[in-house]
């Protein structure tokens, strides 16, 4: 193998050690409150040029939760709705 390739290979492997740790790391956090709502976020285009998509999918959304109840494992759910006027946000 040579130096470059085998550069590149330690380097992989090193990003994915420290997913690993990251995510290891983030699991070991406290329990959340039972009390905590859970926040589910939608953030779609509601208007603007992908609202034909946007609009149905978000019912859809909305329609699911109040079928099927605003709790997960014993918790309630809030949903946070955001309308990014099919610009996208980062």
């Amino acid at each position: 193998m040579t130096g470059k390739k085998y550069s590149a290979v330690l380097g992989v492997i090193g990003v994915i050690v420290l997913l690993v740790a990251l995510l290891i790391s983030g699991c070991a956090g406290q329990e959340p409150s039972a009390k905590e709502p859970i926040k589910v976020g939608i953030i779609m285009g509601l208007t603007g040029s992908h609202a034909a998509f946007g609009v149905p999918t978000h019912a859809a959304a909305k329609a699911f939760f109040e079928t099927e109840g605003k709790e997960i494992a014993g918790r309630s759910v809030v949903i946070v709705e955001e309308d990014d006027e099919s610009r996208g946000k980062n």
